[in-house]
């Protein structure tokens, strides 16, 4: 791809004063032009023509980094680095920007924040690249690295010695979170944003397909009205619930060729929160470092068939059913189901605009899982509709006992 890293113009804050309230200030995916209205004219800092795999042609290598040293006696010490980002950034800019600052725009961190307001790193597709690329970048773990050479002590010819030593600008300290935006340029294919239009969807039947997606994306709304319709009958009947599950069928034929996200998450919708089953499920990742791999009881894993593709997602939710029936003040909500990039992270981010469900102002949501932004994959899965066929309609199973 094509990555170009500018000074960014663009100051961001954690907070801002409304009517004498402070309130947190929150950036949105879809923000791309002001920032990029901000960079104005500024050059570009990632600017050496020697090194084109940093900037005309940059990828991302799965490659560690290894560091051969040498101490005074000759000894070598090699230093393996995980595979991180790397640029050579304009040196004459830094040396003006921030060794050359004014003293009194390095004397306190709000000033500071003010004068340098951070890197903008733009990506856009390299000439004559057919592929796209994929990562997930943790930009709290990046830094500015400056080395420079400074005067010390006067010798004896009265000529001044120098030595070298380097300046960190971290982009997250321990008194600062820092800011960062990832500002997305979502293109969506007719087909998708038609399928997703609200006015489409039907609130009585249900839908035959559930188009979920990351990133800018879409999420499905699953509500148990049929079972609900039971409950009296169940309670009556005095059923024990062993198990219960939610299991989802992916249409095999429309997701032939993409990439399939391996794990989808079932939340309460209507007061944004895990269902109990996500918080009862203690288990831990087979696998040191697996985002997705967490709490693999509760479910949402891609089940796959013998040809490698996706086939179905299960979801327990044997707490959540069991409520429904002990408590008769429990509310069926509304259930919320989108992809995730981390099973453990269940925070939800603040959407720009309030979605409206069903073309009814009183049921909307106005926030999103924060694991789903971070995931760029979608699926379709096959929904409750009674027009798809029985064996790929999503289906609610309840395992029960019954009393003697």
């Amino acid at each position: 791809m094509k990555l170009s890293v500018y000074e960014s113009g663009y100051q961001m804050r954690s907070s801002y004063v409304d009517n004498g309230s402070e309130l947190p200030q929150f950036y949105y995916t879809a923000q791309n032009s002001i920032f990029e209205q901000a960079v104005g004219g500024k050059p570009r800092l990632n600017n050496d023509v020697s090194k084109p795999a940093q900037n005309d042609q940059f990828f991302f290598s799965a490659e560690e980094y290894k560091l051969v040293t040498k101490d005074d006696a000759g000894k070598e010490t090699t230093t393996y680095t995980a595979p991180e980002m790397r640029l050579n950034l304009d040196t004459a800019f830094f040396q003006d920007k921030i060794l050359k600052a004014p003293a009194s725009k390095l004397a306190a961190a709000d000033v500071f924040q003010e004068y340098f307001r951070g890197l903008y790193f733009k990506v856009e597709k390299a000439d004559g690249s057919p592929a796209t690329n994929m990562a997930l970048m943790d930009f709290s773990k990046g830094k500015i690295t400056i080395t420079y050479k400074a005067k010390t002590a006067i010798t004896t010819d009265d000529e001044n010695t120098t030595e070298e030593k380097t300046l960190v600008i971290n982009f997250v300290t321990p008194t600062s979170s820092g800011g960062t935006a990832n500002l997305l340029q979502d293109a969506k294919s007719t087909a998708y944003a038609d399928a997703i239009n609200s006015s489409n969807v039907n609130k009585i039947e249900g839908d035959e397909r559930l188009y979920i997606k990351g990133g800018q994306g879409s999420a499905a709304v699953i509500r148990l009205t049929d079972f609900a319709s039971k409950l009296d009958d169940i309670r009556a009947k005095n059923w024990k619930v062993n198990e219960a599950n939610l299991v989802f069928n992916i249409d095999s034929d429309k997701m032939t060729g993409a990439d399939e996200p391996r794990r989808i998450y079932l939340y309460d919708l209507t007061n944004n929160v895990p269902v109990v089953d996500y918080f009862s499920d203690q288990t831990s990742s087979l696998t040191t470092g697996d985002t997705k791999g967490a709490k693999y009881i509760f479910g949402g894993l891609i089940n796959l068939g013998d040809n490698k593709r996706g086939k179905t997602y299960k979801i327990r939710i044997t707490n959540h059913i069991r409520n429904l029936i002990k408590d008769k003040t429990a509310k069926n909500v509304d259930l919320g189901l989108v992809v995730t990039e981390s099973i453990g992270i269940s925070t939800s981010n603040f959407l720009e605009k309030r979605i409206v469900l069903f073309n009814d102002p009183i049921e909307y949501f106005s926030q999103v899982p924060k694991a789903s932004v971070m995931n760029p994959l979608g699926t379709i899965l096959y929904g409750g509709k009674s027009s798809v066929p029985d064996d790929k309609r999503l289906r609610l199973e309840v395992y029960y006992t019954k009393p003697n």
